[in-house]
């Protein structure tokens, strides 16, 4: 299992060239924009898609307005992806100092606890994810000691052929760690998932945290963000100890940089 990012690297592009971000005010105000052009559409051009869940694979969800209980995000008619270029990633620097890209790709996202979770009864997997998945990827690892073999930081970015597929697996991963939400794994091991917040990046997000309890030894805790952008889902996995600030900051920045390099905003 990747519980702790444990994974092996080999022979991934250089670094990658800034991006100049928005100012908070600005970022509010293409938010505002694209919620009103997304409410003004609804009658013709755009597509409901009920948003309840999370995947055995990776996960998103949320809102860029945070929806009431019950409720389904409105997901606009767009375009899919067919290319996710190499600026639409995080940079080292975006990350902090001292952080260094690794060589490598990163695997697609994957809980092994929620697949156990559904393959044990305890979660049928709706609503579904995409039957067709996503249409391109990219990916990178990050790590702050050069002289480490494993990642501490990793972002995975799928393109899918459009918004609503996107969702449709956000959804589908949001569903997963809210039904696997606890998990025996055997041995005196449990892994639970929990959601902390939501509607804080891009059109749909979920921060989520896994703990992974072990036998006589402490606990160890990480925090993933998963998000929308159009039909762009992100997930970025943290190194132990990040803080939810950090992780907000990490998927705000992410967001923004697939909306200054890819027309999906």
């Amino acid at each position: 299992m990747r519980d702790d990012l444990d994974q092996q690297f080999a022979g991934f592009g250089a670094e990658l060239p800034p991006v100049a971000w928005a100012s908070p005010t600005e970022i509010r105000r293409r938010g505002d924009r694209r919620r009103l052009v997304r409410t003004a559409a609804t009658g013709a051009a755009a597509v409901l898609l009920v948003v309840t869940g999370v995947s055995t694979a990776m996960a998103l969800g949320g809102g860029s307005a945070e929806p009431q209980p019950g409720a389904s995000p409105q997901v606009s008619a767009s375009a899919g992806v067919s290319d996710i270029p190499s600026t639409a990633l995080l940079t080292p620097a975006d990350i902090g100092a001292g952080v260094e890209l690794m060589p490598g790709e990163v695997d697609d996202p994957r809980y092994d606890s929620v697949a156990r979770c559904q393959s044990e009864g305890m979660w049928d997997g709706t609503p579904k994810a995409p039957v067709a998945g996503y249409a391109v990827r990219r990916t990178a690892a990050y790590r702050l000691d050069p002289a480490r073999q494993t990642a501490e930081y990793t972002q995975w970015v799928g393109g899918y052929a459009s918004a609503e597929l996107a969702a449709q697996q956000l959804a589908h991963d949001r569903a997963g760690f809210e039904h696997c939400a606890l998990l025996d794994m055997g041995g005196g091991f449990t892994h639970s998932f929990t959601i902390s917040e939501t509607g804080f990046a891009g059109d749909e997000s979920l921060l989520v945290t896994f703990v992974v309890k072990m036998p006589d030894k402490p606990d160890r805790t990480f925090l993933y963000a998963t998000f929308r952008v159009g039909a762009v889902y992100a997930v970025i996995h943290n190194r132990e100890g990040t803080s939810p600030a950090e992780v907000r900051q990490l998927a705000v920045r992410a967001a923004e940089r697939i909306c200054a390099t890819m027309a999906v905003c």
